[in-house]
């Protein structure tokens, strides 16, 4: 609950729509992984330097792992 800064599972009992609830653990750790590449291939298209903003964006997808 400090983690997250809520009560684990308030979402639920609020019927609040989560990814997890949606497409399941598995399936939202996919489109989190599918995401993520998407993100880093745009970077790559840009030609500039991208390598702060890929490591950003991988600590983003691995927080809290």
């Amino acid at each position: 609950e400090e983690l997250i800064g809520k009560p684990v599972g308030s979402d639920e009992v609020n019927a609040k729509s989560t990814y997890p609830s949606i497409l399941t653990m598995n399936g939202a750790k996919a489109a989190l992984d599918e995401h993520t590449q998407l993100a880093k291939e745009k970077l790559a298209k840009t030609g500039l330097n991208t390598y702060y903003l890929e490591k950003i964006t991988d600590m983003l997808a691995e927080r809290n792992h």
